[in-house]
């Protein structure tokens, strides 16, 4: 559930662009405005937390728990990529990613 004051992050769709901090501001039967640091407005739907655009490249909102399970999806992705793994979609480790991944890096039972 969205509230107003709350504190997300917002992309551009592009995950190399990076990304700003925002408070919701407005909150609609739709859309959700937030204000970014910059002091800019950008407008989200909240059905599916896009900006409205189709494909890759639209942008999205995060809230903090959100971001934060995101970034360790692309952390753990990053360990298995370096360890030659690849998880296809049907596996029992899909979505499970960065237990995968602490399994792989901790030290060793001595």
């Amino acid at each position: 559930m969205i509230t107003l004051g709350q504190k997300v992050i917002t992309t551009d769709g592009y995950a190399t662009t990076g990304h700003h901090n925002g408070e919701v501001v407005k909150i609609g039967r739709v859309w959700i405005d937030v204000r970014l640091t910059t002091g800019n407005i950008s407008r989200f739907r909240m059905d599916n937390q896009t900006d409205g655009g189709s494909g890759p490249s639209s942008g999205r909102f995060y809230t903090l728990d959100q971001w934060n399970k995101r970034q360790q999806q692309l952390a753990a992705g990053k360990v298995l990529r370096e360890h030659g793994i690849t998880l296809k979609y049907d596996s029992p480790w899909c979505g499970r990613e960065p237990e995968l991944a602490a399994l792989l890096t901790a030290e060793p039972v001595k």
